[in-house]
């Protein structure tokens, strides 16, 4: 006899893939929103300006070629396109320059020709290079920013000191000053375009919250966020219990299948449907483009009389047929009959009672949970504590989780299950004797459990019910079997 143990609703890849899907926009959200809400130095500021002074000057002019004059005058342009204002300046000077004395001399050439986009306004960068006569690898540069240029977009002290041991100097070493300029220069455009520009440093109260909100805070938060879980675990076992209530025997195929999916939900008249068609209570026109009914139905299950005389209803509204592009719709109109059924489980005890109230406190708590991790999240982003941050979409993550399973969670009780587990061994004994209708509706319960994968397999469906019924099964479910 076919396995007709529950397939498992979610497999684990799917499980994965919706927790992703939870908590990864969480993530970036939380990403922008630190981009949006901490402050940092400088502003993005890239309009155009224009330099009083000229971009590249060399003293004497021969000391670069037109070329390198060119390409530095080129560079310089790019940087004022996009609001820096730089100059390099190149020099002969008569000795070797030690590094000091190179920033001395740059800074008294900045005092006497400042850069800068106007009169008074100290915001431009001065590059500038000191080659020795007749000894060009010599030579020495230094970068003096005006007492206004910082913050400048990416730029910051400690790039330029970088760009100038590990760019400029090197070349300088090697004698090649026209090219350690034009690298030079390009470094620093590059930085004041794509250097991530830094945050404001803390003030002492926001230190002190950083650190209260990693430590203290943070912990805090994924201890209630186990709490929660732990709630919502509770409820799922005061529900499956509902009270110590017994359950009424069960007696059809559709109930034991809607306890074992944990729902009563639209396999159920899909396989009403199928069973129909099996027996000759509906069946395919002969244009194939419509459901006709056939006799009604007599001493079969109750819940398949009463899909059989909705189908009817249906049929007469539409004609005395049912077309088959309206196959897909039956799911809605069936659904006075689930809402019977699904009130039938409560009230034999196969459903919890309890889980409407019990989905109304996770609920609430969750709310309550949502308004902590605020309370969490605003230090955190005040403060750029990163662990608090990360706890709290973490938490906010949960709770969606959380939510998702409440709606989707199994309605069945333990003494529902087992009424359910001694139906099953009843018609298998039953099916192994030789029964006609207990074969049936091992049939039925099979279909009502396994629907979903069942409609993959063509070859099971069509040899229970007919080459015809994996096109209805599909058909009526909305789902392919191409």
């Amino acid at each position: 006899m076919t396995d007709l143990k529950p397939a498992s609703r979610l497999s684990a890849g799917q499980k994965a893939g919706i927790a992703a899907a939870l908590v990864i926009p969480l993530l970036v959200l939380g990403f922008f929103a630190v981009k949006w809400l901490v402050p940092h130095q400088g502003e993005n500021t890239l309009a155009s300006i224009k330099l009083a002074q000229p971009g590249i000057v060399s003293s004497p002019a021969g000391l670069i070629n037109a070329d390198d004059r060119k390409s530095l005058n080129n560079i310089t342009n790019d940087g004022s396109l996009f609001g820096m204002p730089m100059a390099v300046r190149i020099v002969r000077v008569s000795d070797p320059l030690t590094q000091p004395e190179t920033q001395d001399a740059a800074a008294k050439y900045y005092q006497t020709t400042p850069i800068e986009t106007e009169d008074g306004a100290k915001n431009g960068l001065l590059f500038y290079i000191a080659v020795p006569l007749n000894q060009p690898k010599a030579a020495t540069a230094a970068f003096v920013p005006g007492a206004n240029f910082f913050p400048q977009n990416g730029l910051t002290q400690e790039r330029l000191d970088r760009t100038l041991s590990e760019v400029v100097q090197p070349r300088l070493a090697a004698g090649n000053y026209a090219d350690a300029a034009k690298q030079g220069a390009a470094w620093v455009v590059y930085d004041q375009l794509f250097g991530t520009y830094p945050r404001v440093p803390l003030s002492h109260s926001q230190q002190v919250l950083n650190h209260l909100t990693n430590w203290a805070f943070a912990p805090l938060l994924g201890v209630i966020a186990a709490a929660y879980v732990g709630f919502a675990a509770w409820t799922r076992r005061a529900a499956r219990r509902n009270r110590g209530r017994a359950a009424t025997p069960v007696s059809s195929a559709f109930v034991a299948g809607a306890i074992a999916r944990g729902r009563a939900d639209d396999a159920l008249p899909t396989a009403a449907l199928l069973s129909l068609f099996e027996r000759g209570h509906l069946r395919l026109a002969q244009d194939r483009r419509s459901i006709e009914i056939g006799p009604e139905p007599v001493a079969d299950d109750p819940f398949v009389c009463a899909i059989w005389e909705r189908a009817r209803e249906l049929a007469e509204h539409a004609g005395g047929a049912i077309p088959l592009s309206a196959a897909s719709r039956l799911d809605d109109a069936f659904a006075p009959q689930l809402s019977y059924v699904r009130a039938q489980l409560v009230r034999d005890g196969h459903f919890s009672s309890r889980i409407p109230a019990l989905n109304r406190l996770v609920w609430g708590a969750g709310l309550a949970f949502l308004l902590l991790i605020v309370w969490v999240l605003i230090p955190s982003l005040v403060s750029r504590a990163a662990a608090g941050f990360l706890v709290a979409m973490a938490a906010v993550g949960v709770i969606l989780g959380v939510t998702w399973w409440s709606f989707h969670r199994s309605r069945a009780t333990d003494a529902g299950a087992r009424e359910a587990a001694t139906w099953l061994a009843a018609q298998g004994r039953a099916a192994q004797a030789g029964d006609a209708e207990a074969l049936a509706a091992l049939r039925t319960y099979r279909l009502i459990l396994r629907q979903e994968t069942l409609i993959e397999d063509r070859t099971i469906v069509a040899e229970d019910y007919g080459s015809q019924a994996p096109r209805f099964l599909a058909l009526i479910r909305g789902m392919s079997i191409a």
